[in-house]
């Protein structure tokens, strides 16, 4: 026979307490086991990701972490039943395939979906807890630079070279590729020789068409927003560069300094294909001890140029637009060997 259930009201509870003093009893905040990690996890992304950051970094950073690695993994569990045990072997079972900046990615995505599932009482604490610890047993890739001797003879011959220009600009400031290509002729003040640095031409896939489209609308964040000083030899080059594209017989103004040969936004891997990876072939041809360098890595070059020049690293950061000097320090500076002989008198 199924026993009966009785209730009691919080004044007969007291009294059979008062009566049976070895009875112990543990009162917990209630969190209620509703949400599977996949369920939260999208909601995450659609409440606190998706149009508070630009498509290219959502889609990037944000959505195929979540979409093609957390989800798959921890998308059969509730997320109160996820346990710091669970986080660690997930990082273990990344770590042959991935680097670490990858799994960094993939750790701040899931403190983002923890914190406001415990914010929302979804689960009492986050699993993410100090001792969690990420390794990568993939090679970071090398990033390479020039010498200041390889600098300068690269400056040189940009000089002289179709597309010279912009490869000096690049050079010169240590912009970024698509810093270079959102340059617009409003960004080029010639009298006060400097160069407004407000947008960054990118390719993404918009999360409204679906499709790929060029993007001209801020930079990755505040700290990239600058004014970067050029020298007066780049000044007036640029002053002399025409601003109209003859199509069809007819003078079309090009917006964008460095354009398409249309006059139009220059999609950023055709740009790479058509004027930046050919000047770098011609250059390593003609100078084979130089190298060839990616667009970010003479970011690294500037970087460590200026360095060896002896320009302070606060400056060095204003000039790239970082957050902070620590990742400066630890991913643009190259040491370079020679110089550190002689300042230890070796």
């Amino acid at each position: 026979m199924k026993p009966q259930s009785q209730q009691f009201s919080l004044n007969q509870i007291v009294a059979m307490l008062e009566d049976h003093p070895e009875i112990k009893i543990t009162l917990t905040n209630s969190v209620q086991k509703s949400e599977l990690f996949e369920v939260w996890a999208t909601y995450w992304l659609d409440t606190w990701k998706k149009g508070q950051v630009k498509d290219n970094t959502f889609n990037g950073t944000y959505y195929a972490s979540v979409n093609n690695h957390l989800i798959p993994y921890f998308k059969n569990k509730y997320l109160s039943d996820i346990t710091p045990s669970d986080i660690q072997e997930f990082f273990n079972s990344m770590s042959t395939k991935y680097s670490l900046e990858t799994l960094k990615k993939y750790r701040s995505c899931l403190k983002g979906i923890f914190t406001t599932a415990v914010e929302n009482n979804l689960c009492s604490q986050s699993p993410l807890v100090s001792s969690l610890r990420l390794t990568s047993h993939v090679s970071p890739i090398i990033k390479i630079a020039w010498t200041k001797k390889q600098y300068d003879i690269a400056f040189e011959y940009a000089r002289h070279a179709a597309n010279g220009l912009m490869i000096m600009v690049l050079m010169e400031t240590g912009i970024s590729r698509s810093e270079l290509l959102g340059l617009t002729w409003e960004d080029f003040d010639y009298h006060g020789r400097c160069l407004q640095i407000r947008n960054g031409l990118v390719e993404c896939d918009s999360l409204e068409s679906h499709s790929w489209q060029l993007v001209h609308d801020g930079l990755k964040n505040e700290y990239r927003i600058r004014t970067i000083p050029i020298s007066s030899e780049l000044a007036i080059r640029m002053m002399c560069k025409s601003r109209f594209v003859n199509i069809d017989g007819k003078n079309i103004y090009a917006n964008y300094i460095f354009h398409s040969p249309t006059g139009k936004a220059f999609v950023p891997h055709n740009w790479y294909n058509r004027a930046f990876r050919p000047f770098m072939d011609e250059l390593h041809s003609t100078f084979p001890s130089i190298p060839v360098l990616t667009p970010h890595e003479l970011r690294h070059t500037r970087a460590s140029v200026l360095h060896e020049m002896g320009v302070s690293l606060y400056d060095i950061q204003q000039l790239l637009g970082h957050r902070d000097l620590t990742m400066l320090a630890q991913r643009y500076l190259h040491t370079n060997p020679e110089l550190l002989r002689d300042s230890l008198h070796l």
